[in-house]
């Protein structure tokens, strides 16, 4: 009988103007996220590598060890295939970081900003399933019980002598079927857009990744499809259990994440932005102290001890907690700098 379920409610969604309209859209629509985030990750790398080779540049022209470490290196981040996929907090993160022994590392998100991303949000696969995927399963399955019953099929199914729970378990995963297949068709179509206009080669990490990505959204798919499912079983019209699902699609995608910060800074005092950054200034601020006090050790032994008892003197300014484990042996090469200014 669930065989028998699972075929008809297959035949009936394929048969619909509903499901083929949604494969058209979705097909459609993996074109373009595929052909939209490859050329977003070409650019990326196109500034990555610009960037190495202006650093590759200012190391050419650099005259010696002592220039090079006066004026400090950058080392950068190169862009993952990942963070494409699921951007997440990749926008927040600095790429390139800049070193120096003269002066604490500091960090910078990019050099190359695209001015339209302040306005307009990226657009990832996260993003995409969780409003364009969870509507379709609103729409392919809100009169998945009513539409039965409108139709009078209803009573001639639970007339026969197969146990409802069986025909209610049989429709949900024929419905859940017909809703999934089409997100499946759409991860094939973004994946061979992707690869094949950027050239790019998957790798297992990326794979692992897809994969989560996908599980999750199966799990995402089923709670909508459940929602749904509930909702037409308690509405008797079809047009109005589809008004209340797009009222709690809605709640819960727009109007619960938007307030539950508000409700939350209300139930406990979450500290404000402005005090966050004052907190980041204050404890950037102490670092810098803390290596400018280690920094002034280090010349007041050079310029007293010799090198090799310096070595000893930046060994005991580590143990008092100025500098992190082994980073006194970053100090060797300031010490062999300034050895080769005397000389």
């Amino acid at each position: 009988m669930y065989k028998l379920m699972i075929f008809k409610e297959l035949r009936e969604n394929f048969l619909d103007l509903r499901f083929q309209l949604t494969l058209i859209l979705l097909i459609v629509s993996g074109l373009f996220l595929g052909l939209f985030i490859s050329i977003d990750f070409m650019d990326e790398n196109k500034d990555y590598f610009g960037r190495i080779q202006a650093h590759e540049e200012n190391l050419r022209v650099t005259k010696n060890v002592v220039e090079l470490f006066q004026n400090g290196i950058w080392v950068e981040g190169k862009p993952k295939l990942s963070s494409m996929l699921i951007r997440g907090a990749a926008d927040q993160i600095e790429t390139s970081i800049w070193m120096s022994l003269r002066e604490p590392p500091t960090v910078e998100r990019n050099f190359f900003i695209n001015p339209a991303s302040v306005i307009f949000s990226n657009i990832d696969f996260l993003y995409f399933t969780g409003i364009i995927i969870s509507l379709v399963t609103i729409i392919l399955s809100f009169n998945v019980i009513n539409g039965e019953l409108e139709g009078g099929t209803l009573k001639l199914l639970f007339s026969s002598q197969t146990p409802r729970y069986k025909i209610i378990i049989g429709k949900w995963i024929g419905r859940y079927l017909s809703v999934i297949i089409p997100f499946f068709i759409l991860i094939l179509v973004f994946t061979l857009v992707f690869v094949s206009v950027g050239n790019f080669s998957l790798r297992k990490e990326d794979l692992l990744i897809l994969f989560g990505f996908v599980v999750f959204s199966l799990f995402y798919i089923a709670a909508f499809h459940s929602l749904s499912f509930l909702v037409s079983s308690l509405i008797r019209q079809s047009s109005a259990s589809l008004i209340l699902l797009l009222f709690l699609w809605i709640v819960f995608l727009f109007i619960i994440p938007n307030y539950s910060p508000y409700i939350a800074e209300r139930i406990y005092n979450v500290p404000s932005y402005t005090e966050i950054e004052i907190n980041k200034q204050l404890a950037f601020t102490k670092a810098e102290k803390n290596w400018l006090e280690a920094h002034k050790i280090w010349q007041k032994t050079l310029a007293i001890l010799p090198i090799k008892d310096a070595g000893k003197q930046i060994i005991s300014v580590n143990k008092t907690g100025l500098w992190p484990k082994k980073s006194w042996q970053g100090a060797w090469i300031f010490l062999t700098i300034e050895s080769q200014k005397r000389d």
